[in-house]
């Protein structure tokens, strides 16, 4: 398998560029991107940067760290909305747009449960008007909405203020994590439903960048995402204890829950395939490097991929069942991110070839949900990526997957 480009980062780009998660070229006194799409185009002073360099660290998903390690939570990077106090409840006007749009539209894209779309209209957004960290959050999430249905400039306007948003939002949560109580725990467990939500969505919109050597693709934003809601979940496990008092408590019961599992589900058969393939690995195109020679797998590597598969086995089975109509099913298909083992992650990271083939039947898995604006062209996008990671030898268990996300952009372009 070839390893990626590596490419060298902007350091001392504008603000803008980095807000927009693009490479700047760092051009005075305006650089090209900002030019070109007629932005506000601004540069940290150069003492400011040698004094502190900007933080951007995503949750660490190490499982050995304690789950209290606060540091752990990233904190706003230099940039636009830098400068403002964490702690601050200023909001401006136009803020009152994405709140409504929140509470009009967005809600109804978080589930679709109706108990659960009336927790985030109301009682979630009740919640963040008493703790700003949740307010932060929801502004910012209906700012990105809006970007998704807007054309450049102004789609990049309103995601520039999610940012601003998000970036504010994660230091006064970071700071709220340092003590969880009974009255603090609602905002934190509806932050913490959102944060990974928020994440998915600028996934799902780094899906409309080209992807080249100084842009992060679409699986690469994915992956943080996963990573981002295992170590949040991490987090909030010591505190669990109050759960039973909480008013949102609706939006954890899929996790408790017993959920049955349809005999039949499309996708069957290439599951069967990869089954096979795991049950005999010296037979496994899974198992074999590019040059046809069998590698040193890592070890218990077999068992992290077959623990994996049934796990993905089930969220086929359990989202495919008549009764997941009356549940929010996504959820179901969310659950898989949390319950994988650590070393599945440690696999994706080095490209395991089998563990990429499995990733790529969960992304065909969201391929079922073009309709949410925070999935669209996730699944078919990450299919994508992966299919030309692999060489032509895990084409058999590949055919699926590729096939479902050729159909989803077909039918993509076909609707305009």
């Amino acid at each position: 398998m070839a390893a990626r480009k590596p490419h060298r980062k902007s350091r001392a780009g504008c603000m803008t560029c980095k807000k927009r998660h693009v490479k700047c070229g760092e051009e005075r006194p305006n650089c090209h991107n900002c030019l070109e799409y007629d932005l506000d185009c601004r540069f940290l002073q150069t003492a400011a940067v040698s004094l502190k360099e900007p933080l951007k660290e995503s949750l660490s998903s190490d499982s050995s760290s304690s789950a209290n390690d606060l540091s752990r939570i990233p904190v706003p990077a230099a940039g636009i909305g830098a400068n403002l106090n964490p702690g601050s409840d200023d909001l401006e006007v136009s803020d009152l747009e994405l709140i409504h749009f929140f509470s009009t539209v967005t809600y109804a894209t978080m589930s679709n449960v109706p108990e659960e779309q009336k927790l985030w209209q109301s009682t979630i957004v009740t919640l963040g008007l008493q703790h700003k960290f949740l307010l932060r959050g929801l502004l910012a999430h209906a700012a990105i909405h809006l970007s998704s249905l807007k054309s450049s400039p102004e789609s990049i306007s309103y995601m520039i203020k999610a940012s601003t948003h998000q970036d504010i939002a994660l230091a006064q949560f970071r700071k709220s994590l340092e003590t969880i109580t009974a009255s603090t725990f609602d905002p934190v467990l509806a932050f913490s439903c959102l944060l990974p939500i928020h994440s998915i969505a600028l996934a799902a919109c780094a899906t409309a960048r080209p992807i080249n050597e100084h842009e992060q693709d679409s699986l690469s934003e994915f992956l943080k995402a996963i990573r981002l809601f295992r170590s949040v979940n991490m987090l909030l496990l010591p505190s669990l204890s109050v759960l039973t008092t909480s008013t949102i408590l609706p939006l954890l019961q899929i996790t408790t829950q017993h959920l049955p599992e349809a005999d039949t589900y499309p996708g069957i058969s290439s599951l069967h395939l990869l089954e096979a393939s795991f049950c005999s690995p010296r037979t496994s195109a899974l198992n074999y490097s590019s040059n046809g020679t069998l590698p040193h797998p890592a070890p218990g590597r077999n068992e992290i991929l077959s623990e994996t598969f049934r796990e993905l086995r089930l969220a086929f089975a359990r989202t495919a069942h008549p009764s997941s109509t009356s549940r929010f099913t996504l959820g179901i298909v969310l659950i898989w991110t949390i319950v994988i083992p650590e070393g599945f992650m440690m696999l994706v990271d080095q490209q395991d070839p089998g563990a990429m083939v499995l990733l790529a039947h969960f992304a065909a898995l969201l391929c079922w949900y073009e309709g949410i604006w925070w999935l669209r062209g996730l699944g078919s996008s990450m299919v994508r990526i992966i299919v030309s990671m692999l060489g032509e030898e895990w084409n058999d268990v590949m055919e699926w997957p590729k096939g479902v996300a050729e159909r989803v952009v077909r039918e993509r372009e076909m609707v305009g």
